[in-house]
């Protein structure tokens, strides 16, 4: 999953996806794209994956922090778990999901009705928020490989489409 950067990044949009639909909220589709970005000192660049999960008015409007916390954490959470020996912070900050930890402490804080003290919200992230993502994504880990791949080959998947990848590889297993 680490040597293939295309799948890599569909996997981590694909653990988005997974925990959205579980904590119930929607979105209109998972995106990946090739972008170049200066990434280094010399300004050289290099091409890298990215994705991003497009939400619908409804989850835009909904208001619900703690599940949009949730969400944006699900892809450090597989970032994490892929990499064992790195701590969440050296994930977020070089495994290209800062973007995603950043939309997690905002979302914490709202959740938490907009309160200042970083030490806080970031206490709660780590104690009540990763935890429990974390074992929805080691739960549906078959089900964000067979999401990642599928998004890895045609770029982009909507709602719809995630949910049939989720059920087709249960009824298989089930009928296994």
């Amino acid at each position: 999953m680490l040597k293939d950067k295309r799948y890599h990044s569909a996997c981590h949009e694909a653990a988005h996806a997974v925990v959205c639909l579980q904590v119930n909220q929607t979105f209109k589709c998972i995106r990946l794209r090739e972008e170049i970005r200066e990434t280094n000192y010399w300004g050289n660049g290099i091409v890298k994956s990215l994705g991003r999960m497009i939400p619908t008015d409804e989850t835009i409007y909904r208001n619900d922090a703690w599940r949009e916390a949730w969400v944006s954490v699900a892809g450090i959470v597989f970032e994490k778990l892929l990499r064992p020996h790195h701590s969440y912070a050296f994930m977020a900050l070089f495994g290209a999901a800062l973007n995603d930890y950043k939309d997690a402490v905002e979302w914490q804080r709202y959740s938490l009705y907009n309160t200042e003290d970083d030490r806080e919200v970031e206490r709660i992230l780590f104690k009540y928020t990763l935890p429990p993502v974390r074992r929805l994504v080691i739960e549906h880990w078959n089900d964000i490989a067979n999401i990642g791949t599928l998004l890895a080959q045609r770029g982009e998947l909507s709602q719809t489409e995630v949910e049939a990848a989720m059920l087709t590889k249960r009824e298989a297993a089930n009928a296994g």
